[in-house]
């Protein structure tokens, strides 16, 4: 036998142990309810909005501002900066603002600064741009323009969902 043998075996040993420890651990139903709240998946997809914003970007040939994004979901602009701001804690965008400076990661500050369940954000003045924070600053949003990172895992990963979710949902036929 050699290395490689002892190499395989001992991976294909692994896996086999991380399968049984997974079939060991039993759930309490009463901690459920909590490890389904702090799941990564259900705060990336804790509402319709948020996961149709990841469609438009995905679709998107080129980084959209806010209000091209509530366009083309279909809601309003303060839905959208709400959405922006819990999916930033992903780092999954690329933000543009107007002097072409180009920051990964977190969404720049014109998104909503508000409790994303309490709803407190406002859309302020849309044809401006401007938007209520939280803290009843404004911020211009016209200028930054969002894009999902091209080489980010989560981001393929969101995308190849998004592609088979569809594929099942509308087969061929």
């Amino acid at each position: 036998m050699d290395d490689t043998d002892t190499e395989a075996d001992g991976g294909d040993a692994e896996a086999a142990a991380d399968t049984e420890a997974a079939a060991d651990t039993e759930i309490d139903p009463a901690e459920l309810p909590t490890l389904v709240a702090d799941n990564g998946l259900t705060r990336l997809f804790a509402n319709r909005v948020r996961a149709q914003v990841l469609v438009a970007l995905s679709y998107a040939d080129e980084p959209l501002t806010p209000a091209e994004i509530a366009s083309a979901v279909g809601v309003a602009d303060s839905t959208v900066y709400e959405a922006l701001e819990p999916l930033s804690a992903f780092d999954i965008f690329e933000t543009t603002e107007a002097g072409g400076e180009t920051t990964e990661g977190e969404a720049s500050g014109d998104a909503t600064a508000g409790d994303e369940a309490s709803g407190d954000a406002t859309a302020g003045d849309e044809a401006s741009g401007d938007s209520t924070a939280g803290d009843g600053s404004f911020a211009d949003t016209t200028t930054t323009r969002y894009a999902l990172a091209a080489d980010d895992e989560l981001v393929a990963a969101v995308e190849r969902v998004a592609r088979l979710a569809t594929e099942r949902r509308y087969p061929a036929e």
